[in-house]
């Protein structure tokens, strides 16, 4: 009954919530990579004891762990939201603080948030001297500085993150190592079709950063929110459905710019 894995920055442990029935987990666990050292880190009792009371028990609720984890760079500490949800319409979510654990020892700690937004997933170049700015509908390369070398490097059609409120299914970029280019992974239809359990249609550019045009390298149909960029940059995971409203997929694994895709599980 384990869900929303997160690798640690140095890939050798494995953080996982687990537990409950609700749309909460109630456990947070880590295990090494090679499956040993299973330990639970917070316990639902923890949990409970964390959010601390309501100020009123008229109005049933469950407490339970967000399941965005981040880890600490450079430490051997996991970070996790708690969040209380009340029972009947609008009753989603109340943060009941952020904390952070100890791998080691255990200790759970309160911690804040940066409260600057993270940028995009390889904004910056790996030589530090350019970065890919993204709007609603185009990519722009920056220096370091933040003057527009190129506006409108690649332009793409936007489409909706959230049927049910704001948001925009923005480009994965990716930085070339000799960050003399980028990939960009679009989405080219609604994220929310009647195809997505299957896949719908993404297209990788590469994009030069001399000002020379963006040449489309290849594309594929995914399952939308899926698509994840190995740390390098090199490789993407995406998933793909076999069967319209079936729960079948298959996990492929592709090098950035198409020279190789290969469906490496599937179930």
């Amino acid at each position: 009954n384990a869900e929303f894995f997160s690798f640690a920055p140095d890939g050798e442990r494995v953080a996982f919530l687990s537990g409950g029935q609700t749309q909460f987990k109630l456990e947070l666990w880590v295990i090494q990579r090679d499956g040993s050292g299973l330990r639970r880190l917070v316990s639902p009792e923890q949990v409970q004891t964390l959010a601390g009371e309501p100020p009123t028990t008229d109005v049933p609720y469950t407490d339970g762990l967000n399941w965005q984890l981040e880890w600490m760079e450079g430490t051997k500490r996991l970070s996790f939201e708690i969040l209380r949800s009340y029972e009947g319409i609008g009753g989603c979510c109340e943060s009941r603080g952020h904390w952070q654990v100890d791998l080691d020892s255990g200790e759970v700690e309160p911690w804040t948030p940066s409260e600057s937004p993270r940028g995009p997933e390889g904004l910056v170049s790996p030589d530090g001297r350019l970065m890919a700015i993204s709007d609603e509908d185009s990519l722009s390369i920056a220096s370091a500085d933040g003057t527009i070398l190129h506006k409108n490097a690649l332009t793409f059609q936007t489409f909706s993150a959230n049927p049910e409120g704001p948001g925009s299914y923005g480009p994965t970029i990716a930085w070339a190592q000799d960050s003399r280019s980028l990939f960009a992974i679009v989405i080219l239809e609604e994220p929310f079709s009647e195809r997505a359990s299957i896949g719908v249609n993404f297209a990788v550019w590469q994009v030069p950063v001399n000002g020379e045009p963006a040449r489309e390298a290849w594309t594929f149909a995914a399952v939308p929110f899926s698509i994840s960029v190995s740390p390098n940059q090199e490789y993407l995971a995406y998933l793909k459905g076999t069967q319209a409203g079936s729960n079948q997929r298959e996990l492929h694994l592709a090098r950035i710019d198409g020279t190789k895709d290969l469906v490496y599980a599937e179930g």
